[in-house]
């Protein structure tokens, strides 16, 4: 692939710094949707992963066959000897992960007819999640929550429209802590443990939070004005909370067996099928997760924007799985 524009630093992304990437400015209005919304850590870091993006022609074509995954017209194809080749869009995204899995390239056209900020941060979102893999790290489409007596970190793992924000708010207005509302990653920490680091961005949220009933349509909001809850960068890993909307139904919790989890979180960290050499990894970090307390949040209309509510279902549910051991008090 042949370079377009000159380097620039590479800014850390994670709290660790161990994923850091470098944008041309020509393209940086096509990725700062991607980026993490609060202030990067500075200095020196065990970079284990970069990403280079870069204004100009992809230099790349989808290869022949169907995408290992795909995003919002953007696709992932495994390469055979190792690596991974992103391309779509109509040709105007394009880049490649080496096969040692530690650096990748994206080059987007921006001049004539550019692709949308969608496209661009569903490329960014599949490369990094295969470069995190590749670090033992599981990059979950979730958002996680912290009660405000502590005791870890409560993923909530879902798809679209799941009630993932809704939850995440309603939750930080009772004064819960919060990591991220849709991006989560997860890794080993000592022992057996699970450490959580939140991947934060602006929310989608919908019109109709505050209200009785959800609007079905979203603009994106500071979380920074959603409190009082506060941002935490990394908490350890309680449990697994899958939410789903059930409006017509009470609000409730109802315990999910670890086999089930297990398929669940591979569905909401899908890198692995593109990433066969870091799979292994990957799965590892999944199965210490679903040894925790695993549930399933319905989420009926009774639930929405209902702070007493919801922390009630909730809290009955954890004191039930672990007692009282970490102070919960239905």
């Amino acid at each position: 692939m042949t370079r377009t524009s000159a380097a620039t630093a590479r800014e850390p992304i994670l709290d660790d710094g161990i994923l850091a990437v470098s944008i041309d400015p020509a393209v940086r209005p096509w990725v700062e949707r991607w980026l993490p919304w609060y202030p990067r850590p500075g200095g020196p870091a065990a970079v284990a992963a970069t990403i280079d993006v870069r204004a100009g022609a992809p230099g790349v074509d989808p290869p022949a066959g169907s995408p290992v995954m795909e995003m919002h017209g953007v696709g992932a194809w495994a390469v055979p000897g190792g690596g991974v080749t992103v391309a779509g869009a109509g040709g105007r995204i394009g880049g490649c992960i080496g096969a040692e899995m530690r650096h990748a390239e994206l080059h987007v056209r921006t001049d004539g007819d550019p692709p949308a900020i969608v496209q661009v941060v569903s490329a960014l979102t599949m490369i990094s999640g295969l470069l995190l893999a590749g670090a033992g790290r599981a990059l979950v489409h979730a958002a996680a929550v912290v009660p405000p007596e502590g005791g870890g970190a409560w993923l909530l793992a879902g798809g679209s429209f799941s009630g993932k924000t809704t939850t995440c708010v309603t939750l930080m207005q009772a004064g819960w802590g919060w990591l991220s509302d849709d991006d989560v990653v997860l890794g080993p920490a000592p022992g057996e443990g699970v450490r959580a680091v939140g991947w934060p961005r602006r929310f989608d949220l919908d019109h109709g939070h505050g209200t009785a009933a959800p609007l079905g349509v979203r603009s994106r909001v500071d979380p920074g004005r959603l409190g009082p809850g506060t941002w935490r960068s990394a908490a350890p890993l309680a449990g697994l909370v899958f939410p789903r909307v059930e409006a017509g139904l009470p609000t409730e919790m109802v315990k999910v067996h670890a086999a089930d989890a297990l398929a669940r979180m591979v569905h909401h960290a899908p890198w692995m099928l593109a990433g066969r050499e870091s799979a292994g990894e990957v799965l590892k970090v999944l199965e210490r997760s679903v040894r925790l307390p695993a549930f399933e949040l319905r989420l009926g209309l009774d639930g929405y924007c209902n702070e007493d509510r919801l922390q009630l279902v909730l809290r009955r549910a954890f004191v039930a799985e672990l007692g009282a051991k970490h102070g919960l008090e239905p």
